[in-house]
């Protein structure tokens, strides 16, 4: 979702420019600042209130889940098969799991912010994750 959404963000930009200027000339000052006050009538703000106020939140929140997920799987696993594991252990691997994930995928947005290529945001953060395993 997020790469499909990613990649669409740019032309769906270039057809509805001129209107998304118009509308959001009107919109109140309170609007405005929960998209972060960007200025939707530049690529560069309509990427800020599409893509980083609206995408990069949901990013945290599917980590979480995630991390969530793999502490429960893991602490049932535990239990059904009596293998006696420590729940805050596998919370706390779970957390950091969820926070490592979380740090390469600001490392990918601030990439590609920086460069402007897919290619870089996906590679850069894998070579350094494959280096630092």
């Amino acid at each position: 979702m997020f790469i499909v959404m990613g990649v669409l963000m740019g032309p769906v930009y270039t057809t509805i420019e001129d209107s998304v200027t118009d509308v959001a000339a009107d919109f109140p000052e309170e609007v405005l600042t929960i998209i972060g006050g960007a200025d939707l009538g530049t690529p560069e703000g309509w990427f800020q209130s599409e893509t980083f106020s609206f995408m990069a939140p949901a990013m945290v929140i599917y980590a979480v889940v995630v991390g969530g997920a793999i502490f429960s799987c893991v602490t049932i696993a535990s239990a059904i098969s009596g293998l006696g594991m420590s729940t805050a252990g596998i919370a706390a691997a779970s957390l950091l799991v969820t926070l490592l994930g979380l740090m390469f995928g600001t490392l990918a947005l601030a990439v590609s912010a920086a460069t402007g290529k897919v290619k870089a945001a996906v590679y850069i953060p894998i070579g350094i994750a494959l280096t630092s395993y």
